[in-house]
């Protein structure tokens, strides 16, 4: 379902973004990222702009600008998550993390090897591009 369907006062969650160039890269950086909630506010009287609500902020789109964005309703939604978290607790109860002298963890210590696992570091070199930065 297109974002431009849900009528107002419906919610529905983003699940793609399409588009190329300088149009995705603002409508991502205006915060419709996949995943995020977004609620139809107010739709004007010839159709053109609707004012959405995401992530706290108001923001208006063209209906032509809101095609670009796939959503799932929130009836559909609601579904789909509750599908999830019982395979996502199933998951849970099976699975036990070790660490490395192969020794069952606690509970918080689990929640901290995970934390710690899925940690990425992010590294940027400035300066000249020839001074041999390796």
């Amino acid at each position: 379902m297109k974002l431009s369907e849900l009528k107002t006062g419906e919610t529905g969650v983003i699940v793609k973004v399409s588009g190329h160039g300088g149009f995705r890269k603002r409508i991502i950086e205006m915060g419709f990222i996949k995943g995020k909630t977004v609620e139809v506010l107010l739709n004007a009287p010839l159709q053109d702009p609707v004012k959405y609500k995401i992530m706290g902020y108001e923001v208006s789109l063209r209906h032509s600008e809101a095609d670009q964005i796939e959503v799932l309703s929130d009836v559909k939604t609601h579904s789909v998550g509750n599908e999830e978290e019982q395979e996502d607790n199933q998951v849970e109860m099976n699975s036990t993390i070790y660490d490395s002298t192969d020794k069952e963890l606690t509970p918080e210590k689990q929640s901290d090897a995970v934390r710690r696992k899925n940690h990425t570091i992010n590294v940027a070199l400035v300066g000249n591009p020839n001074c041999g930065k390796t």
